[in-house]
């Protein structure tokens, strides 16, 4: 089914994306400065290149620096682009000899603890405890890190991600991971060993059927941000091209992009916008996902360098508070096949 596009699915499809992606490969990736001439003449947005709207892939994105990290070591391609202290740090990690399910808890920690974001200098390491995480090799190992930082009151969430509510009464979520969070990755990490890899969907589903059992709130946004990170470092377990739920940010900018038809289940329709962007722009459900929560940010003027503003006057205008109204856009000097040569 093709949905009906509104004004702003040309903001994202020949705008925002391209870009983003431009400033992923050149400057965020590169060594391109992306305050800089050549900058300036291709972007020419002051949001996009004092803010965070610098990427089109989930590895590259702050909220995604950790795990980077943890995973590829020195040969990310990121790797020089980190502060020095974060580079001597990852010299030492031994993550080599981590098992499935050690990956697994230290994701699900990472996006319950609100991945570091912070939209300013320390973007992506904000009172990050995963960061030290590669240190050690086993779990307990980590746990006893967790303990005593709780015990030196140090705090381990950032405080403008999505930091999930309390798993019971009196329950921190640092403790909830040193204890559920271990049988959690456990019968995670069981469950995708399937013959064929879950979908990241599913593998949500799979991890919030324990807090129904037990009396806890879903945490859908850091299961699905946790369940899609399997997918991208694991594509074996959880299929990196299959469907996931769409936090709000997201589903605020597939409305922004695509009319709702009347009826249409808001997952069909998630589904179908999030496939309908892959088609047309090439990566995959899981990164248009995160590219849309930026997406919807960029149209709010959210910019934590300063008050710089999208340079097309670019807005929502059918979610939210905004008014609905019909702005006339600047002309696009770049078309899409230009930017994406």
């Amino acid at each position: 089914m093709n949905l009906v596009q509104r004004e702003n699915y040309k903001t994202y499809v020949e705008y925002f994306w391209p870009r983003a992606k431009w400033l992923e490969d050149n400057c965020h990736i590169g060594t391109t400065d992306p305050l800089g001439e050549e900058a300036n003449k291709i972007v020419n947005d002051p949001l996009m290149q004092n803010g965070v709207y610098n990427s089109v892939s989930r590895w590259t994105e702050g909220f995604n620096y950790v795990l980077e990290d943890l995973q590829n070591k020195e040969k990310s391609p990121q790797f020089h682009k980190r502060p020095d202290q974060v580079k001597e740090r990852i010299l030492k990690y031994k993550t080599e000899s981590w098992t499935l399910k050690t990956w697994i808890w230290t994701y699900i920690f990472h996006r319950a603890t609100g991945s570091g974001f912070s939209g300013t200098y320390d973007h992506g390491y904000r009172n990050s405890i995963v960061t030290h995480f590669g240190k050690y090799e086993t779990i307990d190992e980590m746990i006893d890190l967790t303990r005593k930082w709780k015990r030196q009151k140090r705090s381990m969430n950032t405080s403008v991600g999505n930091i999930p509510p309390h798993p019971r009464k009196g329950q921190s979520v640092a403790e909830y991971m040193c204890t559920d969070g271990v049988y959690q990755a456990e019968r995670c990490s069981k469950f995708v060993r399937a013959n064929t890899p879950r979908s990241i969907r599913t593998t949500t589903n799979f991890l919030n059927e324990y807090h129904l059992q037990e009396g806890i709130k879903r945490w859908n946004f850091p299961f699905a941000m946790a369940s899609a990170d399997i997918a991208h470092y694991h594509p074996n377990n959880v299929d990196p091209n299959s469907m996931l739920m769409c936090g709000s940010n997201a589903r605020d900018g597939l409305l922004e992009c695509f009319e709702r038809p009347k009826g249409m289940a808001l997952d069909d329709f998630t589904d179908t916008g999030l496939i309908a962007l892959s088609e047309k722009l090439g990566t995959t459900p899981a990164q248009h996902e995160d590219t849309l929560c930026i997406f919807i940010r960029f149209l709010d003027n959210v910019c934590r360098a300063g008050p710089y503003k999208n340079a097309g006057g670019f807005k929502r205008l059918y979610t939210g508070k905004r008014p609905k109204e019909i702005r006339v856009q600047r002309k696009i000097d770049h078309p899409l096949n230009e930017f994406m040569v």
